[in-house]
């Protein structure tokens, strides 16, 4: 048997490779977890399509893109928010907003700055 380390995730996979490695297992029983390993690595492999969540958070992104572009210099969420009516209070929250924009920037599709601690946003 393997070790794991102490920050190692126990996966379905890690867990039926593990079985299947002792050597004590029945034939009849090592069959049966090798067809479970085999649907769970099948599972695990395939495409997932985005949700419907996902999807309108693209478009939003999209929005937030093309509206930085428009006003061409770094803005706070309010600014951006002010700019566009799409992206009014009424319509999405500011929190909402701001999560968008740090996916953005772990993305590199958007800079932060921050300047007497308050954030703006620029395109990169």
């Amino acid at each position: 048997m393997t070790t794991m380390k102490m920050n190692e995730k126990m996966t379905y996979t890690k867990a039926l490779s593990e079985a299947i490695a002792c050597e004590a297992l029945a034939p009849d029983v090592r069959e049966k977890l090798e067809a479970l390993l085999a649907q769970q690595m099948k599972k695990s492999s395939a495409e997932k399509k985005p949700t419907k969540v996902q999807q309108a958070n693209e478009g939003m992104k999209e929005l937030i893109a093309n509206t930085l572009r428009e006003l061409g210099k770094p803005v706070t969420v309010s600014e951006l928010m002010g700019a566009n009516e799409a992206l009014s209070p009424l319509v999405v929250s500011p929190q909402k907003v701001a999560a968008l924009l740090t996916s953005m920037v772990k993305a590199g599709t958007v800079v932060r700055d921050e300047i007497k601690r308050k954030a703006y946003f620029a395109l990169a």
